[in-house]
C-alpha cells in the first residue's frame, strides 16, 4: 500500500506516464534500468540545470586545451571536485552517461575515473 502511494507521488513529480513505468518495470538489466531512470529524471531536471552543466562542461574542455601534462589535469580535476558534494558528484557522473556530448567531455579530462572513485570512497 505505502509503495504505491510512493509510485505515485514520484509518478506526479516527475511526470512519469504509467505506461513508462511499466516499461521499467519490464526490464531485467540493472544498468539498463539505471539509465533509463536517467533518461526520465534529466528530461524533468535539465533545464532547471542547464546552466551548471554548461559551466563544467566549458571549465572542463578550457583545462583540456590548456594543461598538458596528464599528472597535472588529474590534479586539477581533483582540485576541482573538492567542492562538490557526493549529489554533485552522482548528478554529474549520471548525466554523462545520459548526454554523450558531456560525457565525451568528462572522459577527454578524464574527470569520470576521479568522480568514480571519489564515490566510491564516500
Amino acid at each position: 500500500m505505502k509503495t504505491d502511494i510512493t509510485i505515485k507521488f514520484y509518478n506526479a513529480k516527475f511526470h512519469i506516464a504509467e505506461k513508462l513505468y511499466n516499461k521499467y518495470n519490464s526490464l531485467t538489466d540493472q544498468t539498463t534500468k539505471d539509465l533509463f531512470c536517467n533518461k526520465i529524471v534529466f528530461k524533468y531536471y535539465e533545464p532547471y540545470m542547464i546552466n551548471y552543466l554548461h559551466s563544467i562542461k566549458e571549465i572542463l574542455k578550457y583545462t583540456n586545451d590548456y594543461i598538458y601534462r596528464k599528472k597535472s589535469i588529474s590534479r586539477y580535476m581533483n582540485i576541482f571536485i573538492t567542492s562538490m558534494s557526493y549529489k554533485e558528484l552522482f548528478f554529474i557522473q549520471n548525466y554523462a552517461k545520459y548526454n554523450k556530448r558531456f560525457g565525451k567531455c568528462i572522459e577527454t579530462c578524464k574527470l569520470d575515473k576521479i568522480i568514480e572513485a571519489e564515490l566510491s570512497n564516500k
